[in-house]
């Protein structure tokens, strides 16, 4: 039972195909594409070159004449081919890698993480410190790391059947020792008055889903959940996350939580927190990951980015 530390054996079956297939009935349909070598290769490499594929898609007329003769344009014919087959299933998706979405880069693009293109999918992709993250400092926040003892994992693309999905029904489920020690509002820089009135309801249906759909059937016994509750009755699983300081805690705190699992009595569920007033909205910790460093050193007006903070999936 690992709940003092995050260990890197936490991480790992975190990752999304380690979860997908044991919680495929409650949560969104979702495409698991593995990654080639050349592909993290791409990611990882400096500067922002899409695939050849991408400028066929944007232009019709374009040519390989058109291409420079010192810039190497990438080709991913597998990998395009899979998520062309998701985007026809789907008609519009959500991409993410193993544990993150690319929440960070939604700035880059008007329709934000709703993607219905291969170039769409491939800028975020590429724009993403969080992806970034994934392929090379995933496991670096766990108490057991070592570089030579990374557990083996198959880095994918995930493209998730986009969902509209209405942030003020978004919730962080925190489970210690198999049992819910607290729901955290999801969305912490807005105000929602329902949830005020709605919170017993709330409670009880988170509850109820955690007992009756998630509770035995994973092999941790301390994990984050993100779930999304559309309406009365009705909770869907949208996200699986470490319990440790890699996942946000938003409303809580690590320590505090850390506290609760070590209580010598059985871990009970007493707290659900939400922004109970207008003045008490506070900026999202990790915001600083979703504009470009020219808005923080003052060179660009961060409004012009506004209108591309659409909402869509979490994770």
């Amino acid at each position: 039972m690992s709940v003092s530390h995050m260990l890197m054996n936490d991480v790992l079956k975190c990752a999304f195909s380690n979860w997908y297939s044991i919680f495929q009935d409650v949560t969104i349909e979702s495409d698991i594409i593995k990654l080639n070598p050349e592909v993290k290769s791409w990611l990882l490499a400096d500067g922002i070159i899409l695939p050849k594929a991408c400028f066929h898609e944007m232009d019709s007329n374009f040519s390989e004449d058109d291409i420079e003769e010192d810039v190497d344009v990438p080709e991913f014919p597998e990998l395009e081919a899979s998520i062309r087959q998701s985007i026809r299933k789907y008609r519009f998706v959500f991409p993410k890698l193993n544990w993150s979405a690319c929440e960070d880069a939604k700035w880059i693009q008007a329709c934000g993480t709703k993607c219905n293109t291969l170039s769409e999918i491939f800028l975020l992709l590429k724009s993403s410190d969080k992806v970034v993250h994934d392929l090379t400092e995933a496991y670096k926040q766990c108490t057991d790391y070592s570089a030579e003892s990374v557990p083996e994992l198959e880095y994918s693309l995930v493209l998730r059947k986009w969902e509209n999905i209405n942030p003020s029904m978004e919730f962080r489920c925190f489970v210690g020792r198999n049992e819910v020690i607290g729901i955290s509002q999801r969305d912490v820089r807005s105000y929602f008055s329902h949830l005020h009135r709605d919170k017993d309801q709330i409670i009880s249906d988170i509850l109820d889903f955690f007992r009756s759909r998630i509770r035995e059937r994973f092999s941790l016994d301390c994990f984050v959940l993100d779930l999304y509750r559309p309406a009365s009755g009705s909770v869907v699983l949208i996200d699986v996350n470490p319990f440790g300081e890699t996942t946000d805690s938003l409303l809580f705190d690590w320590d505090e939580l850390r506290s609760k699992v070590h209580a010598p009595l059985p871990p009970v569920f007493r707290d659900f927190r939400f922004i109970e007033e207008q003045f008490g909205v506070q900026p999202n910790r990790l915001e600083m990951n979703s504009l470009p460093l020219d808005v923080f050193n003052g060179n660009l007006d961060p409004s012009i980015f506004q209108s591309n903070f659409s909402n869509g999936n979490s994770g």
